[in-house]
């Protein structure tokens, strides 16, 4: 309604394309993310919207096309971190493993909480982390076991 009512303004095209795209009707959210671009071409955040909208319809290409335009104009950083990391997946989807590789490590370093959590999950994918996984997942078993351990229900209070 705002739209219809006020004069066209990049961000209210953005915001209405990031709804579209939160409720999964991509090709409505990558024309309103079209729309910001046309009123200011200069929004990093209109691209990178649209890259990811076009990710989500499988179309790598243009994901690549938006995200790299979108690091170029520059944001906030962790803007540029997202765009970073959805241009990687595109480059994954399309083969280009060394060019996704180097996206990610780009992302990590402009947004190091990213590369923490990421960090932290992958640990145990090492032959290191997995037996250490295993084993506290052997005691576990063991424990409940051997102690019939079972959780009560608790109790009401009258």
């Amino acid at each position: 309604a705002y739209i219809q009512l006020a004069p066209p303004k990049a961000e209210a095209y953005r915001m209405l394309g990031m709804g579209y795209l939160k409720s999964k009707d991509s090709q409505s959210a990558i024309y309103n993310f079209t729309r910001a671009i046309e009123i200011d071409p200069n929004s990093a955040h209109a691209y990178s919207n649209r890259a990811e909208a076009n990710y989500t319809l499988g179309k790598y290409e243009k994901t690549l096309a938006d995200s790299t335009r979108a690091i170029e104009l520059g944001s906030d950083p962790k803007t540029i971190a997202e765009t970073y990391r959805i241009r990687a997946r595109a480059y994954r989807k399309t083969g280009r493993n060394e060019l996704a590789a180097a996206d990610v490590k780009s992302s990590w370093l402009i947004d190091p909480r990213y590369a923490h959590y990421m960090k932290s999950f992958y640990s145990y994918g090492s032959p290191d982390g997995l037996r250490k996984a295993g084993v506290i997942a052997i005691i576990g078993i063991a424990f409940v076991l051997i102690f019939r351990l079972k959780f009560k229900p608790p109790e009401k209070d009258d």
